[in-house]
């Protein structure tokens, strides 16, 4: 992956920061593991990373708001399918 836009990460970074990243991990059944290997991190910085205490670095940031953004449509998309 090239890095990313300045645009791309104030994108990412705010996504990350007024969604929850770990609802959407776990409405997705998701572990925490699960989501580190996604995302390109260890297992303990995703710990860190989504308790807060780690801001990400640019490229992770878009990783992880890219994978949020895509579990959150689909979470969406099945959420349509169920009440149709």
């Amino acid at each position: 992956m090239t890095s990313p836009s300045p645009l791309q990460v104030l994108m990412a970074r705010r996504m990350l920061a007024t969604c929850n990243p770990r609802q959407i991990r776990e409405d997705a059944d998701l572990t925490q593991a699960e989501m580190a290997v996604l995302v390109g991190v260890s297992a303990s910085a995703m710990s860190r990373l989504e308790a807060g205490n780690r801001k990400p670095w640019s490229k992770t940031a878009v990783r992880w708001a890219g994978i949020l953004a895509q579990l959150q449509a689909q979470g969406a998309i099945y959420d349509r399918a169920i009440a149709a």
